[in-house]
């Protein structure tokens, strides 16, 4: 086994660059270009990845006999047949967020047991499954309605040059409805604003003073809430048109302002 892929639970694979990682690159293309029977042989080679980003996910090194490992190999086969080269090397890095992601949908599925439909029970007027019916429309009203995985990828690798996560949402998201209100509103008034917006982008900080100027927002609010405020600029700014309408949802457009401490 090539020493890129040793098994190492201590070590984000997905994160180094190696030149194994382009002969990986290489076969994921090949079965793009009709090599199926290099399908198996990609995934057996890259199952110590597959095991160390289930290990991260659950925080348990024992992960052979887990469910979790086996939806991490389905959504690795997946990634072989949905993945872009968006740049050399990045395929594991994909492959590694949507593992991510379908782990939390399984866990978050397995709370939720008994308790909601799961989504390939739902059917259509006629009678067809939801997804089937769904799924037969036009690639191109798929590819502008439904967010995938691809740019969840991009959306992260943006915050991630801020230094922030998807995890981060959660964790900075103000308590009180009226503080997430203000964020909004700041959030808004950046994405609209070509200087706000550049000053940010430019300095990967947050313009304090000019946004406290021209939302009448206290300082202090916009400080305390930084994090918070550029996670939603860079969702409002992204094209993950779902997220953006949930934020429009649950905490209006955003134009609610004045002075909060």
């Amino acid at each position: 086994m090539d020493a890129y892929l040793t098994d190492n639970p201590d070590r984000d694979i997905a994160d180094r660059v190696s030149v194994d990682e382009e002969s990986i690159e290489s076969m994921v293309q090949r079965i793009r270009d009709g090599e199926p029977d290099l399908r198996d042989l990609l995934i057996e080679r890259c199952l110590p990845f597959i095991r160390n980003r289930v290990r991260r996910a659950i925080n348990t090194r024992h992960v052979d006999d887990t469910d979790e490992l086996s939806v991490a190999i389905l959504a690795f086969n997946d990634c072989i047949d949905r993945y872009k080269a968006y740049e050399p090397g990045s395929f594991l890095r994909f492959a590694s967020t949507v593992i991510g992601r379908r782990i939390i949908d399984h866990q978050r599925h397995m709370q939720r047991q008994g308790r909601a439909l799961p989504f390939s029970s739902v059917t259509s007027g006629d009678g067809t499954p939801f997804e089937e019916s769904r799924f037969a429309a036009s690639h191109v009203d798929c590819d502008r309605e439904i967010e995938t995985e691809e740019e969840i990828v991009l959306l992260e690798n943006r915050l991630s040059s801020f230094g922030l996560h998807m995890e981060d949402m959660y964790k900075e998201t103000p308590k009180h409805t009226d503080s997430r209100i203000l964020c909004v509103t700041a959030a808004r008034r950046i994405v609209s604003d070509p200087v706000l917006s550049t000053a940010l982008y430019a300095s990967r900080r947050l313009p304090v003073a000019q946004l406290a100027l021209q939302t009448g927002l206290h300082r202090k609010t916009i400080e305390r809430n930084r994090k918070f405020i550029i996670l939603l600029v860079l969702l409002l700014d992204s094209e993950l048109d779902l997220i953006k309408s949930y934020i429009d949802t649950f905490y209006g457009q955003g134009t609610r302002g004045g002075n909060h401490a």
